[in-house]
């Protein structure tokens, strides 16, 4: 019995980069620049406040977790296109 198909690993691989993507757009520099431009004081070398940074931190958190999501949905999609092949190498030893 095959667990994994390699429809169903590709379609992980795919959701896995959908939500990744989303994390480092909603979080990442749109974000920052948005607010900035709220508050008008948006600058391009922009120097951070205390309050900022904590932020900044939880901002980066999410970033980083995006690109994980993203290079686990690579890898799901790449397992995805070797998995028969495999599978088949396997079953004729």
């Amino acid at each position: 019995m095959i667990l994994f198909s390699s429809k169903l690993l590709n379609t992980a691989g795919l959701i896995f980069d959908i939500i990744g993507a989303y994390l480092i757009l909603r979080f990442g520099v749109s974000k920052r620049s948005k607010e900035r431009e709220e508050e008008g004081t948006y600058t391009s070398s922009w120097n951070p406040s205390p309050k900022d940074s904590e932020s900044l931190d939880e901002y980066r958190d999410y970033i980083k977790m995006g690109f994980v999501l993203i290079l686990v949905g690579f890898i799901l999609q790449l397992a995805s296109n070797w998995s028969e092949d495999f599978l088949i190498f396997i079953r004729s030893i």
